[in-house]
């Protein structure tokens, strides 16, 4: 056989004839005749072969297909019996250049025909393993952002965006030492306010020690190294500031209200 010449034409033959969908197509070839309710009466495998009936031919005993082809002209495809289904997209596909689907059913469509042919190439593809490791991975899926929403009339909304990012090895004359880096990104009014701020000396509202202040700093303006070792003690001055502030603002307001409603 040319189409495959691993397997003779009485193996190709013997193949067609023993196979339960070809065989019974095979009877229908030979007779020449089908009518709607010999077709009515065969099973679904059938039935999808037996509407190709009108370009079905038999040579030397081998069920074909007969078409038209573009490139090739008139040429003949081999049926093939559900047992070579295996052998030819190994064939043709893996020993081919793992190609793609269209250009694996290129390769078919000049050689051979069976029913499901596309579906049964797709699923091959997807499913071959040394197609699927040489794909490009998947982009990572990202949840879209929210919107800030307002909840009463005049209502401000605002955010600050924090940035920490990773530490680094900081020179500071002949030691180095671990610095953890601190940005904020802020909207461009805040922006401003924050260039004005790092020019001039910079407050301690919440009584942190000199030693250990953070420094507010901008993504525009000069970022200011914090000591690693020293950033839990900066922690705790601060949440032990804020305690006290937020404290001092409820008792005030709490005097306040009193007051109001003597």
């Amino acid at each position: 056989m040319s189409t495959f010449p691993e397997y003779t034409a009485d193996e190709i033959k013997t193949l067609q004839s023993s196979d339960n969908v070809l065989s019974v197509v095979l009877n229908f070839v030979e007779q020449g005749k089908l009518t709607t309710q010999m077709l009515t009466r065969q099973t679904k495998p059938v039935k999808k072969l037996l509407r190709k009936f009108d370009s079905l031919v038999i040579d030397n005993g081998i069920l074909y297909r007969k078409i038209s082809d573009i490139e090739c002209g008139e040429c003949k495809q081999l049926v093939i019996p559900e047992t070579l289904k295996h052998y030819v997209l190994e064939t043709l596909h893996n020993l081919s250049g793992h190609q793609g689907t269209e250009r694996t059913l290129a390769l078919l469509h000049k050689r051979c025909y069976w029913s499901d042919m596309v579906n049964d190439v797709k699923h091959w593809i997807k499913t071959c393993e040394r197609c699927l490791v040489a794909k490009n991975p998947l982009p990572k899926v990202r949840p879209s952002m929210g919107s800030l929403i307002a909840c009463k009339p005049l209502d401000i909304l605002a955010m600050d965006f924090t940035v920490v990012r990773e530490i680094f090895r900081w020179n500071l004359g002949e030691d180095e030492q671990d610095v953890l880096q601190l940005t904020s990104v802020d909207d461009d009014n805040s922006r401003r306010r924050s260039k004005r701020t790092n020019a001039g000396k910079h407050s301690n509202p919440f009584n942190l020690p000199k030693s250990v202040l953070l420094k507010e700093t901008s993504v525009h303006g000069n970022i200011e190294p914090v000591k690693f070792e020293q950033l839990g003690e900066a922690i705790a001055a601060l949440g032990t500031s804020l305690g006290q502030s937020l404290g001092q603002t409820l008792q005030e307001g709490w005097l306040k209200h009193n007051m109001s409603n003597n």
